[in-house]
């Protein structure tokens, strides 16, 4: 009797099995799932044809978005979310042009207001629904900021990248409907002005030099 005799049909239902000069080369046949293992010399090993098993999850939270604006604001409150950034001076008109990209405007709900966290919610009918969160950027050298116009900054190397935050940590904030206070250094300012005025008296005194010259060289001509 054969060693493969010994098994029966059962064997081979399962396994494809190729004898050799010395031993045999046992292979598990592919099932429905697509998982295969080749037994060669006492060892196992998954061959090419592992495919994910039904039952593996991947280990990550949904996000929810809210097309029909039910989330309300609070602990379940839903979101969806603004890519488009607006500043401190940004005006009701310009951020209205923002939310008409998601197709909202205060024709379809009430006012929209933005709170001390950054959280934009729009009434409707006396319930505020929660449709955006305004994300802050921090720098660690606000100094190295450079000016490109219309109290608009750009980051360079020396501010490095912009760190954004959602006032989770309450190192930042948002105020509605107030002007922001000038961020002027008051000391170098004044030593500015200093030099400027040091500047504007060499100025004036060259030209008074160079008058008396013009009058001297006048007087001796006559």
């Amino acid at each position: 009797m054969s060693e493969l005799s010994k098994y029966g049909s059962r064997v081979t239902d399962r396994y494809t099995i190729t004898q050799t000069g010395s031993g045999m080369h046992i292979v598990e046949k592919a099932s429905a799932t697509g998982f295969a293992q080749a037994v060669n010399s006492g060892t196992v090993s998954p061959s090419s044809t592992l495919m994910p098993y039904p039952e593996w999850k991947l280990n990550a939270d949904l996000i929810e978005t809210n097309p029909d604006y039910s989330g309300r604001k609070g602990a379940g409150a839903e979101f969806m979310e603004i890519t488009t950034r607006v500043d401190q001076l940004s005006s009701h008109d310009s951020l209205q042009l923002r939310l008409d990209k998601l197709d909202i405007s205060d024709s379809k709900f009430g006012s929209f207001s933005v709170d001390d966290t950054g959280l934009i919610t729009i009434k409707d009918g006396g319930v505020e629904f929660a449709v955006g969160q305004l994300s802050i950027a921090r720098f660690t050298n606000n100094r190295g900021l450079e000016a490109s116009g219309g109290n608009n900054f750009r980051a360079t190397q020396e501010s490095g990248n912009a760190i954004y935050s959602t006032n989770n940590n309450n190192t930042d904030g948002v105020m509605g409907k107030a002007l922001e206070i000038s961020k002027a250094d008051l000391s170098e300012s004044l030593v500015n002005l200093m030099v400027f005025q040091r500047a504007f008296e060499a100025n004036a005194k060259s030209i008074t030099t160079s008058d008396e010259l013009l009058s001297t060289l006048i007087n001796l001509k006559r």
